[in-house]
């Protein structure tokens, strides 16, 4: 966003040195960048070849614009404090604004292609934050470690374990089939909304048993990428 709001000095050569180098790696880096730069070019082009564009708005004349401007300010300026300690005139922050808004708008080129510059760069940053911003942004990724992750559930029936598999293939595995025959389990047809299948043991299981069957699922990492206990 920082490189954004140099465009309109990067391209009237108003940067410092520092900012120049900052802005042409950021150039480098992003495509888009140098589009945005192009298009506040050519604008700039056409203003310096006729001024008389910065007059072109459907609002009213600059001239009227000013006038009420002043107007309001004059009317908001706070009226002065009875409370002064010393002789000193507080300074009236209407007055500063007033000058400024003055100088802008009946100023020389220089101050109106500034103007302009600063228009410009708003609708340009919010093309940018709107179709752009989202595909520089750095994608966050997670990782997945079965060996040590333990999902816990609700056990609806006390007197038996269940195990929480996770497969890479599909549940009719000729190895997965004979492991539930050997130890009368049942391995549920679908998985569940986590994407772990469920397998049912008909009576309890000690820890030592449990421990024991989860290390010899874990063993088969090219079909089960997680074995656990449900809770």
């Amino acid at each position: 966003m920082e490189a954004l709001q140099l465009i309109p000095w990067y391209a009237t050569g108003c940067l410092s040195a520092d900012e120049h180098d900052f802005f042409q790696e950021q150039l480098k880096k992003y495509p888009a960048l140098r589009k945005c730069l192009e298009e506040e070019q050519e604008i700039i082009g056409f203003v310096r070849q006729d001024k008389t564009l910065l007059e072109l708005s459907s609002l009213e004349p600059t001239e009227t614009r000013l006038k009420k401007v002043l107007g309001q300010l004059e009317e908001a300026t706070p009226a002065k404090t009875s409370f002064q300690t010393n002789n000193t005139i507080p300074a009236q922050p209407g007055n500063a604004l007033t000058n400024w808004i003055k100088n802008l708008v009946t100023g020389d080129a220089n101050a109106r292609l500034r103007f302009a510059s600063f228009a410009s760069i708003a609708i340009i940053t919010l093309l940018l934050v709107t179709f752009i911003a989202p595909v520089l942004k750095d994608k966050s990724h997670t990782s997945f470690h079965p060996a040590t992750v333990q999902t816990k559930e609700n056990n609806q029936r006390s007197s038996e374990t269940i195990l929480l598999l996770g497969l890479n293939g599909s549940n009719r595995n000729s190895w997965l089939l004979n492991f539930l025959k050997q130890n009368h389990a049942k391995l549920s047809k679908i998985p569940g909304k986590d994407g772990l299948y469920r397998i049912r043991f008909s009576k309890k299981l000690s820890e030592k048993q449990t421990a024991a069957l989860i290390n010899q699922l874990n063993k088969q990492k090219q079909l089960i990428w997680f074995a656990g206990e449900a809770y």
